[in-house]
Parts: C-alpha cells; sequence; structure tokens
C-alpha cells in the first residue's frame, strides 16, 4: 500500500517511507549530483501557505523509489553527515553544478526552511524537490486537488480552501482564490490548480496529458 493507499489512515506518512528498509540508507554514494533534482529545488517557490501546503501533498505521495532517488542526492549535499543542509552545504552543492550561489542562497533557504531552523531537514527537502515529481505522477496532483476539493464537484471554492488552511484568515485566503482562479469564475479547477504548482518553466502540456 504505501503512501499510495487511497485510505487516509493506512498511507505511509513521509516518515513511515523514510524508514522503510528500502530507502534507510544514510551513505551518499560516490558519483555526481543529480542535476535535476537540485534544479527543482533552485527553483522552488513556495510563496503562500496553499501552494506550500499543496506541495506538501504532493510529496506525501511519493514512493519509496522516488524517496530512495531524492534521499540519496540530500546526502550527497550534506557533507557534514549532520542530517540536515546549511546554506553553506546548499551553496556548495549549487556551485557544482554552475550555479549561482551568492546572496540569493539564503533566500532560496528560507523558502525551504519550514521549521525555520535555519537548515534543511529531509523532509522539507521531500517537498521543495516535489515539483520534479509532478512532471511524472500526475496521479499524486489529483489526489492533493481531491483533498482540497471535499464535496467532489471537480472544483475548490473559498470554503474548501478555509477548512484546510484553518489558520489562514478569510481575507488572505479570498487572496489566493483571486490569484489563482484564472478564469475568475469563484472557484478553483484542476487545470488552474495544476498551472498553480507546476514551475513556469515547465510545458503545460506535460502534466495535463493522459
Amino acid at each position: 500500500a504505501g503512501l499510495l493507499e487511497k485510505d487516509p489512515t493506512k498511507r505511509y506518512t513521509i516518515q513511515d517511507a523514510l524508514s522503510h528498509p528500502w530507502v534507510n540508507e544514510d551513505i551518499a554514494p560516490d558519483h555526481p549530483i543529480d542535476r535535476q533534482v537540485v534544479m527543482s529545488m533552485y527553483n522552488f517557490n513556495a510563496n503562500n501557505k496553499l501552494r506550500k501546503n499543496a506541495l506538501r501533498l504532493v510529496a506525501s505521495t511519493l514512493t519509496a523509489a522516488d524517496v530512495q532517488r531524492l534521499r540519496t542526492v540530500f546526502h550527497q549535499i550534506d557533507t557534514d553527515t549532520t542530517q540536515t543542509i546549511s546554506v553553506a552545504e546548499l551553496a556548495t552543492a549549487l556551485r557544482k553544478l554552475g550555479l549561482p550561489a551568492g546572496a540569493g542562497v539564503e533566500r532560496l533557504m528560507q523558502q525551504m526552511d519550514f521549521d525555520e531552523d535555519g537548515t534543511l531537514n529531509l523532509d522539507e527537502f521531500l517537498v521543495a524537490t516535489s515539483e520534479m515529481q509532478m512532471i511524472y505522477h500526475q496521479n499524486n496532483i489529483w489526489w492533493a486537488f481531491c483533498e482540497y476539493d471535499t464535496n467532489r464537484d471537480g472544483t475548490i471554492t473559498v470554503q474548501e480552501l478555509m477548512e484546510v488552511l484553518h489558520d489562514e484568515p478569510e481575507e488572505q485566503v479570498k487572496k489566493y482564490m483571486a490569484e489563482y482562479d484564472l478564469d475568475q469564475d469563484g472557484r478553483i479547477n484542476y487545470e488552474e490548480f495544476i498551472r498553480m504548482l507546476v514551475p513556469q518553466d515547465i510545458e503545460f502540456q506535460k502534466i495535463t496529458m493522459s
């Protein structure tokens, strides 16, 4: 069953997946860092709680194989083996791939560092790299969409958003709706939900094609 179990009471959490024997290895292999994974992290943008929460849902559907791959990259970047990635380690990884690693690295870390402790743990890393997984696992996006669409009518209303983002003021939730409701019908449909999640440099057809 694992992370893709339909019954949420039986579904693996991220922590369950991380403790799975298949992925519970902390040895970083001696080969180049996966550029695609790092680029996904480099382009990460969780600029509000709605998008951040949706990406958490997508990350919770990762398979054991997904987690294995991402965990490998995590340990390659975590060179001091503290089980966290520091700003300096992140900058080093970006430089190895020829990516800018100046002052913007701290801003990038702040985007991904949900618990605001100044480092990136594995859970946060999985969420930050989940955008990459959306290209290959569009069912994960549909599952996340359905977590919001509680009445299963194919759209997400302000009220449904408020049920999930219960700690956000109603006015802020309405701002989210206004930002992502592209056809301005007062609801977020599945296509609009995908556009909210998918990085702008990924072709939309790659996600929506059956």
